[in-house]
Order: C-alpha cells, then structure tokens, then sequence
C-alpha cells in the first residue's frame, strides 16, 4: 500500500482544510502537498467533493477496480470534460461518477 501524506483541500467556502491521501490519488485530484501542522483537519461534518474512478476495460473474471478520489475545486471541469484514462495502482481507471461536497449541519 502506498504511503498517505497530507495534502491541502478547499471546500465550496474557500476555507483551507488538510486530508490524508497517497501521491498518485492526489495528483489526480490536483491538490497540493501540506504541512501537517499548518492547516486543520478537514472536520467530519463536511464530506469532499470526489469521483469514482473505475477499472477499464472491466475483466471478465471479477468486479472492476474502483477508486475515490478527492478534488479540488479547479480540477473538477478538467476530470468531467474530458475523457481520460488514470493509471492507478497498475490499473487503467476512467471516470465512473461525481459527487459533490456535503456539509451535514447537524
């Protein structure tokens, strides 16, 4: 399993905000590497906007490969608007669906 690092999200505020993901999946979702302490912990009542990447082609002989992947705000019409394919643990992954920020105010 690759390593986490922190890596710096901005919700649909514009606040900044620091979460834990592996190089690769952060390329892709185009957020920028952080220092641990220098942002808080994105709080458990605000769920990030991501995609689902999945395995393509499918294999015949199992469930395709899936994948969340966490955004940041400028990188979404880019991943949405364009057919592209991800390496992603040695597997070709596309965009399967999107799904945006959720602040649970309760």
């Amino acid at each position: 399993m690759a390593p986490k690092h922190w890596y710096k999200y901005t919700d649909e505020s514009g606040e900044c905000w620091r979460i834990q993901t592996t190089a690769e999946l952060a390329e892709i979702g185009g957020l920028q590497r952080t220092d641990a302490s220098a942002l808080e912990v994105l709080p458990k009542n605000i769920k990030p906007r991501y995609v689902w990447l999945k395995e393509s082609p499918p294999p015949v002989d199992r469930l395709p490969g899936r994948q969340k992947v966490v955004l940041e705000r400028d990188r979404l019409k880019s991943i949405l608007g364009q057919k592209c394919i991800w390496q992603v643990s040695g597997k070709d992954m596309v965009c399967w669906s999107y799904y945006g920020e959720v602040v649970d105010a309760s």
